[in-house]
């Protein structure tokens, strides 16, 4: 059995390296923890406030993350294959390189995080922000973007093939 944090007060506590598959972290509030290398595979973490987190190189395949605040987290290089983001503030993250293919972000905010070279292949983005972003390099092949904002992105280098985008908002956005 998973170990539950749910509505757990960490904030800076040290997760680095730690392996917890399926853990509970409800409505936990970790801003600031360090969770670098950390194997959150399934986690169940709803509402969690990871705002200023260090996250490098974290698992997070299939976790459900809804409602979550990730504002301003460092997550390069991060693993989040088939995770459900939806509904959640992740303004100003760092993702480059991050893997979030068939991610659900739908609704989800990235105001202002720099997303180079981070995969979104068949990601669900309806109704997203990534408004201001930077995104050089990153692939967005077959992801659902309809009704996404991406206002004053910049796009240099990143693969838009095969998107579903009726209804985006480029004005802005840099694509050279």
């Amino acid at each position: 059995r998973s170990a539950k944090f749910c509505g757990a007060l960490l904030e800076g506590a040290d997760f680095s390296e730690a392996v917890a598959h399926g853990v509970a972290l409800r409505g936990a509030r970790m801003a600031e923890a360090n969770l670098t290398a950390t194997d959150l595979r399934a986690a169940s973490a709803e509402g969690v406030d990871l705002c200023h987190a260090v996250m490098d190189g974290v698992n997070l395949e299939g976790a459900q993350l809804r409602g979550a605040r990730l504002g301003s987290a460092t997550m390069r290089g991060a693993r989040m294959t088939s995770a459900r983001i939806a509904k959640c503030n992740l303004d100003g993250v760092t993702l480059s390189a991050a893997v979030l293919d068939n991610v659900d972000l739908a609704a989800s905010s990235m105001r202002g995080a720099g997303l180079q070279g981070a995969s979104f292949v068949a990601a669900h983005a309806r109704g997203a922000v990534f408004g201001s972003v930077d995104a050089a390099g990153a692939n967005f092949d077959r992801a659902e973007l309809q009704g996404a904002d991406f206002g004053g992105a910049k796009l240099a280098g990143a693969l838009l093939c095969r998107i579903r985008g009726t209804g985006a908002d480029l004005r802005g956005a840099s694509l050279k």
